[in-house]
């Protein structure tokens, strides 16, 4: 009995101690293209995002300084009286092998206008090739420009 539960022990500990964990920073900025309807008491703005992803500081492997992925967002946008309620979905691409990393997007300050946006949260979600099996999350900050442009800056930790 004591080898059983010195074996699940080791096995538990040994995920712990070579489970593989980083953080890392990127700059984010493209284009957008946001459609909006104004409603009783606020707004709706749903549309997508798109453009480079560029890693800027990395604690290492899978995330390399300098490397950069394109990403496409989807977004829906609630500004009303109560408040803003953001969400949204993106995908960032490896542009030479096509390994892909998910997120969720929330963000409760600002919104889509030029001048606007604010910081939020997303949510690692899971990833393809050398980000398969992926987790994590990070605080970002989205500025919208003129000409329907964005760029956002993020701080990420991830596991796997």
């Amino acid at each position: 009995m004591k080898i059983i539960i010195s074996t699940v022990f080791l096995v538990l500990i040994s995920n712990v101690i070579f489970a593989e964990q980083g953080t890392y920073e990127t700059v984010f900025s493209g284009s957008s293209s946001m459609e909006t309807i104004d409603m009783p008491g606020g707004k709706a703005t749903s549309g997508s995002l798109y453009g480079v992803d560029t890693v800027t500081k990395t604690s290492g492997a899978p995330f390399l300084m300098g490397e950069s992925t394109t990403g496409d967002c989807v977004l829906y946008l609630e500004k009303i009286e109560a408040g803003t309620n953001l969400s949204g979905r993106c995908a960032m691409t490896h542009p030479a092998s096509g390994d892909r990393l998910y997120f969720t997007n929330s963000r409760k300050v600002g919104d889509t206008n030029t001048g606007s946006g604010g910081g939020g949260t997303s949510t690692i979600v899971g990833g393809t090739g050398r980000y398969a099996g992926m987790a994590g999350s990070c605080q970002y900050v989205v500025q919208y420009l003129p000409g329907k442009k964005f760029a956002a800056i993020q701080k990420c930790s991830w596991n796997r």
